[in-house]
């Protein structure tokens, strides 16, 4: 199917090399549409406010992962991180926002080990983007991803991130939006969100960063299935 399509839409130029190396898809035939954000959702927000609404501390260092609890995606290492730290760092707060088959493990070692760590289960958008507002940071310390849509989420919010440099994420994030680290070293992510911690942001700039709408998405998609479409047609014509 890579093979044959017309047009091959990916999110990131990761993906387009992997569809060229490991599926042999046609380089012509690849068009890079990332994903989009809706600006009306996700923007900076009054960070007090936010923390008032969820009964956390105004001067708490908040770090929030947003997504599938899944080993995949660094849960593991971010509790590792959250336990290195929480010497020095009595003040960090560690939410987790979403669900997936970790739940129950991630919860006894919670309890076991004394971490501050809040699990707050799956939320919609809006209270996503509060609990980004409420943030210091978003992080997410993934093995693989695309172009996840919770880097750019973050950064609409104007909050800076920490993530790991697999698939598409160094075309979202760099060094004026965040840091990478290591995959699966936990030592490595506290490192990362110490240095975030203890750097000034600037909330602005960084929702600056991204101001491409879903709307964009659906047009450049229609785009390329409208030129895959002429393109089909023409060379009917030609056989004809």
């Amino acid at each position: 199917v890579v093979q044959r399509a017309e047009r091959l839409l990916v999110v990131s130029d990761d993906l387009g090399r992997v569809a060229v190396d490991q599926y042999q898809a046609g380089p012509a035939r690849i068009r890079v549409i990332p994903n989009g954000c809706d600006a009306a959702i996700f923007h900076p927000g009054d960070r007090a406010a936010a923390r008032a609404a969820f009964a956390l501390p105004v001067d708490a260092e908040v770090v929030l992962y947003v997504g599938r609890l899944v080993a995949e995606k660094g849960r593991r290492e971010l509790m590792d991180a959250t336990r290195l730290l929480a010497p020095t760092r009595p003040a960090l707060k560690v939410v987790l926002v979403g669900e997936g088959p970790l739940q129950g493990e991630l919860a006894e070692r919670i309890a076991r080990e004394k971490i501050n760590v809040i699990l707050a289960g799956a939320q919609p958008p809006a209270e996503v983007a509060r609990w980004m507002a409420a943030a210091d940071l978003v992080t997410l310390p993934s093995y693989s991803e695309g172009h996840p849509n919770v880097l750019v989420e973050a950064l609409a919010c104007g909050r800076p991130v920490v993530t790991t440099p697999v698939g598409g994420i160094p075309e979202v994030v760099d060094a004026g939006s965040g840091v990478l680290v290591t995959v699966r070293d936990a030592e490595g992510l506290s490192k990362g969100l110490a240095n975030v911690l203890d750097r000034r942001w600037d909330e602005a700039a960084l929702a600056s960063r991204f101001s491409r709408d879903w709307r964009q998405v659906a047009y450049d998609t229609l785009a390329a299935c409208d030129q895959a479409l002429l393109q089909s047609h023409a060379v009917a014509a030609h056989a004809r």
